[in-house]
């Protein structure tokens, strides 16, 4: 379970915000990956001829989030031994041109099958997105020409390879650049479909259209107090300020996250105090810890989910604001900071996550 939002302000500071949860342990890595690397979507056996490849033409970093000891698999399998044109598969980054891309769990995703596709088709695995993006665009426009153009892309799930069968993970995609744009991915009835996105947030299943129907609920709500009434004679006074929200929904179920995340992110448009690039951070890291479920708070079945890190990112000024859960510090890739021409080849950090202060995060 995840939000990611797109921050509203009147400053127009281009900020994003993004919580990942997961409901079991996982390795959290850092891949600095410059342009010019080569990368191929893993593919199905019958198909390999259709699976998409590509050469960056953009440094970025991207967060590798991968279970502990997913379908036995430890981590270091993956850095060890997976081919390196195997690798793209990171669930959030920025790129030099300040786009970002993130993968959010969506239940309600309906993949199609790669088999049987017309020859013509490109078929892209599910947790090859995030990364094919950062690659390969600049601009939200650009990803929806390349997803709406020819040769048709075939985003799909089902994965078999190393003698393990790899589910699809059900994802749906969220998509900002440095202009302020916004564009959503989902998989709706095995085809690729773009919602209008709403309040630039994003959150998991149902599908973003009932998202959107669902605020309607909520139509009574305000920010702004309301006055004292008097029904039948007897006075009524609201109880302590807010008493316009009362209502909004506080658990951390997706829908009620997504209505309390518009929320916040419709109130940011109006927070003048928000004045500097740093406040603005600060502001977006304010919101992911008002949709985030605490540790020990959520329990599923032998597990509990929470989350595990935070990402703010600054498309102007091209840096990537990290927290986890047990730090008390801010951890940052600054672009300016880093430089990617020294890299011959992606270079992967693990994220710390027990850190007390603020530290750069360098290849």
């Amino acid at each position: 379970m995840c939000t990611d939002l797109r921050l509203l302000n009147p400053r127009n500071f281009r900020l994003s915000v993004r919580n990942l949860d997961f409901d079991e342990p996982m390795d959290h890595w850092v891949g600095f990956v410059p342009d010019g690397t080569t990368f191929r979507s893993i593919e199905p056996a019958q198909n390999q001829a259709q699976a998409v490849s590509w050469t960056t033409r953009y440094d970025y970093v991207s967060l590798v989030s991968i279970p502990a000891h997913l379908a036995g698999l430890p981590t270091p399998f993956l850095f060890d031994r997976l081919p390196p044109d195997l690798k793209a598969v990171g669930c959030d980054g920025i790129n030099e041109k300040g786009l970002s891309a993130a993968a959010l769990w969506d239940d309600d995703a309906d993949f199609p099958d790669a088999a049987g596709q017309p020859a013509d088709t490109r078929l892209l695995a599910d947790f090859n997105v995030v990364e094919w993006l950062l690659g390969n665009f600049a601009t939200v426009e650009e990803v929806r020409g390349a997803l709406t153009g020819s040769p048709p892309i075939v985003i799909w799930g089902q994965v078999d390879f190393f003698g393990h069968s790899w589910r699809p993970l059900p994802f749906h995609y969220a998509v900002h650049d440095a202009a302020g744009n916004d564009f959503v991915i989902e998989i709706t009835e095995k085809r690729l479909t773009f919602p209008e996105p709403v309040a630039s947030v994003l959150a998991n299943e149902p599908r973003l259209p009932w998202h959107r129907q669902n605020l309607s609920n909520y139509a009574n709500l305000s920010f702004v107090d309301p006055p004292a009434e008097r029904l039948s004679g007897l006075a009524i006074e609201p109880l302590g300020c807010g008493s316009g929200l009362l209502g909004l929904p506080g658990d951390f179920t997706p829908p009620s996250r997504f209505v309390r995340a518009v929320f916040l992110n419709l109130s940011s448009a109006n927070c003048a105090g928000v004045d500097t690039p740093e406040k603005a951070v600060a502001h977006a890291f304010r919101f992911a810890g008002n949709v985030a479920p605490p540790y020990g708070l959520n329990h599923t079945v032998g597990c509990e989910d929470y989350t595990q890190w935070q990402v703010v990112r600054d498309h102007e000024r091209l840096k990537f604001y990290v927290r986890t859960y047990f730090s008390i510090g801010t951890q940052l890739v600054d672009f300016a900071q880093i430089d990617f021409g020294k890299l011959e080849k992606p270079r992967y950090v693990r994220l710390a996550d027990d850190l007390g202060g603020t530290a750069p995060i360098q290849p």
